[in-house]
């Protein structure tokens, strides 16, 4: 019997075991597999089935964009882990001869948006849907972020644009209309702006911020509400946090945030997740406490570098991702556990120090861009 005699229902179950990284060229095999992957059944079975086989992370290195994988195996404090490079993400653009320049990554729900000079892209790497959204000016100086409308059912995705040079503050782009329009909202106060890049969480998005003011330089974080089109108010967080402290956003699953923390100077980490949150509130409880004096010599660099952090719950081991203590062109992964749990992983040379970087956890995302399911 070939593959073409089997019933739906089998194919269905045999294509859900393929890797992402191979979808591709499950889709070019032929009409029918192509169809089949698309449908909301196998989509949703398929990355059930990824996401149980190991965690994946995004991360920028050499002005690439890489899909790792991470898993886990053994017992509490006693177990390995595999970081490994599951392939490169590049956009196909039959419109240019060589790959466009990509000056910033964002992340959100599953779908990739890459700021260009002049306009930016909308990439489900997954279903393998790619939206060009044409700019009215350069972008090279704005802060974006995705999330939807949770009013409406289908998830109406949108583009949040933030402008600090341009004369118009708030932009935002609906992927319905396919338009942009100005939002007359209040802008952050003038002593405030917004550190890193924006973590998106349940359609929402999150920023930790800091005050301008020498005699304060506070840090907090705050939410734009997609639903509402509009900023909520300061949100706290479980530590008072200024100006050289390290502080970095982390998604916790698909329902908490967990930030991590270093005080200038002190060698504790400790990382906190959310009890709750919402645009306008939150509530803390601590997850993980370390003493990284005995590991990392130059503990201070090694977390002003990083740009981001993965949780596993389960073995209570956080990944921290960022540069070598004593070379700024080797990207390392930091493992850090409790009972003095430690391991670091070179993920290779990364000779653009001073490039933009960005590590999220990845899950494949069922959302069509260009198109609802059928």
């Amino acid at each position: 019997m070939e593959m073409s005699d089997l019933p739906k229902e089998l194919v269905e179950e045999i294509l859900s075991k393929i890797p992402v990284t191979c979808m591709r060229s499950v889709r070019l095999t032929c009409k029918k597999w192509n169809a089949l992957s698309k449908t909301r059944s196998f989509v949703e079975k398929h990355i059930g089935e990824e996401t149980s086989r190991k965690s994946s992370v995004i991360m920028t290195m050499n002005q690439k964009v890489y899909l790792l994988g991470v898993s886990f195996s053994g017992t509490h404090n006693k177990f390995d882990t595999s970081i490994k490079h599951k392939g490169t993400l590049i956009i196909r653009n039959n419109n240019m001869d060589s790959e466009p320049l990509v000056l910033k990554v964002f992340h959100g729900d599953g779908l990739l948006l890459f700021v260009m000079v002049k306009r930016v892209v909308v990439w489900n790497p997954y279903l393998g849907q790619v939206k060009w959204i044409q700019a009215r000016d350069s972008y090279y100086q704005d802060d974006f972020a995705m999330g939807y409308a949770k009013k409406d059912k289908s998830h109406s995705h949108k583009i949040l644009r933030i402008s600090n040079v341009n004369s118009i503050p708030y932009e935002i782009y609906d992927f319905k209309s396919d338009s942009w329009k100005v939002l007359g909202i209040t802008p952050l106060e003038e002593d405030v702006f917004l550190c890193y890049e924006a973590l998106s969480l349940k359609g929402n998005s999150y920023w930790v911020a800091r005050e301008k003011i020498e005699t304060r330089n506070k840090k907090f974080f705050i939410c734009f509400d997609f639903t509402e089109e509009r900023l909520g108010s300061r949100l706290s967080f479980p530590f008072d946090s200024y100006f050289e402290d390290i502080v970095i956003l982390s998604n916790f699953g698909e329902e908490q945030i967990a930030v991590l923390f270093k005080k200038w100077g002190k060698f504790e980490m400790k990382i906190w997740v959310t009890s709750k949150i919402n645009p306008t509130t939150v509530s803390w409880s601590k997850f993980l406490e370390v003493d990284m004096r005995p590991f990392i010599t130059g503990c201070n660099h090694v977390f002003t570098q990083s740009r981001g952090f993965f949780i596993d719950e389960e073995k209570k081991v956080v990944v921290v991702f960022g540069r070598h203590e004593f070379d700024d062109t080797r990207k390392i992964a930091y493992i850090i556990g409790e009972d003095g749990y430690f391991r670091k992983v070179d993920l290779g040379e990364d000779t653009n120090i001073f490039s933009h970087q960005h590590v999220r956890s990845y899950v494949p995302s069922s959302v069509h861009i260009n198109h609802p399911f059928c």
